[in-house]
């Protein structure tokens, strides 16, 4: 259990920004759990929603499954980035500078949980600002279906 602990502080303080820097980086490649590599679907295995591949992920923004979001689509105005992993959960987190456009998600969360080998939730929330107005996105959360020979078979 120490060990698990020590591993995700260091995870954590690798991914993270000092609070002096003011823009910051996403890591070359993500820390997330094998569990979640791969190509998922919610309702269609022909539509692909969620993807984690090469170390990045893609996912669906504000709960529309036609757009999509990379880990790295904010880069240039990071300020915060973490990434938090246990057995089951993966959780990815990253602030953005406000000054960087309009609309703007100024904060994005998103945690992928394992339900099965074959299925995960994804829960996502935002903070998006559009001038002044500045509101709290946080669709429902959806449960994803692997892309997986060996899942179609359990159908």
């Amino acid at each position: 259990m120490r060990k698990i602990i020590i591993m995700l502080a260091a995870i954590i303080a690798a991914v993270s920004c000092s609070s002096g820097e003011r823009i910051c980086k996403v890591p070359e490649k993500l820390s997330y759990p094998e569990w979640l590599e791969g190509d998922w679907y919610e309702k269609n295995p022909d539509y692909i929603i969620c993807s984690a591949h090469d170390g990045d992920i893609t996912a669906p923004l504000e709960g529309n499954s036609s757009l999509i979001v990379s880990a790295r689509t904010y880069e240039e105005y990071l300020l915060d980035f973490t990434e938090e992993i246990s057995d089951d959960v993966y959780e990815i987190r990253f602030t953005v500078d406000r000054d960087s456009g309009e609309p703007l998600y100024l904060e994005t969360f998103y945690e992928f949980t394992r339900l099965t080998d074959c299925t995960v939730q994804l829960r996502e929330k935002h903070l998006k600002a559009y001038g002044d107005d500045v509101s709290d996105i946080e669709p429902d959360p959806i449960v994803l279906n692997r892309i997986a020979n060996s899942c179609n078979m359990q159908k």
